[in-house]
């Protein structure tokens, strides 16, 4: 499946299975299948969040992407 598929699919799964809103982006997961997400529609908040699937609830990660991505590559909690 092409990267680009694998996300709409993934995401499909997770609103189906796991409660995943439908207005946020899954974009990775934390090696749990708890997945990363964005809120993609939001012009002001550019927060990355992690879902838990269990517990059907966000916790906010990083305030950006670039955050998110700088303290991933660092070893960082996220």
């Amino acid at each position: 499946m092409r990267p680009l598929a694998q996300v709409v699919a993934n995401n499909l799964s997770l609103r189906s299975t796991a409660g995943l809103p439908t207005n946020v982006l899954a974009f990775g997961d934390d090696g749990t299948g708890d997945p990363f997400c964005v809120e993609p529609h939001s012009d002001d908040d550019r927060t990355i969040w992690v879902f838990s699937c269990i517990e059907g609830a966000a916790w906010p990660l990083a305030p950006d992407l670039e955050t998110f991505w700088r303290e991933w590559q660092s070893g960082g909690s996220g």
